[in-house]
């Protein structure tokens, strides 16, 4: 191996080569889909803003949902009962509880937005607010 090392007036240069190539479009491309995943925009504010909301919205429906199946069930239950094997009286009691099940399912459903509201509400407030009257 050679000695690229050279003396000239007292001083030791080393000689070295340096070859640049310009990345690709693709790489550009990776780059900068990784770069955008780091910086915090507006546009993540307004998603985490709609995370918010469909925490808001989602529990309520859910539960309201899972009690309108189940009210519906249990009608269609009292009416097996009364219909095939003719328990009118069974059939009857069994079918007004479930159509006491479908008519909470409302109420149920204001009572548990009312209590997500509460409590995600000055989230969504000073996250929109931050949106809305940042200055540009």
């Amino acid at each position: 191996m050679e000695d690229k090392s050279k003396v000239k007036q007292g001083k030791s240069e080393t000689a070295f080569s340096y070859r640049y190539t310009a990345m690709s479009s693709e790489e550009k491309t990776i780059v900068k889909r990784i770069r955008s995943q780091y910086i915090k925009s507006e546009d993540d504010r307004v998603e985490q803003l709609q995370r918010l909301d469909l925490k808001v919205k989602s529990l309520g429906t859910a539960i309201s949902i899972v009690l309108g199946v189940l009210g519906t069930v249990i009608v269609g239950f009292g009416l097996t009962m009364v219909l095939e094997w003719y328990m009118v009286i069974g059939g009857a009691i069994v079918g007004v509880i479930g159509i006491a099940v479908l008519g909470i399912t409302y109420p149920v459903y204001k009572a548990i937005m009312k209590k997500q509201k509460e409590k995600y509400a000055l989230d969504i407030i000073r996250l929109s607010d931050e949106l809305l009257y940042e200055e540009k």
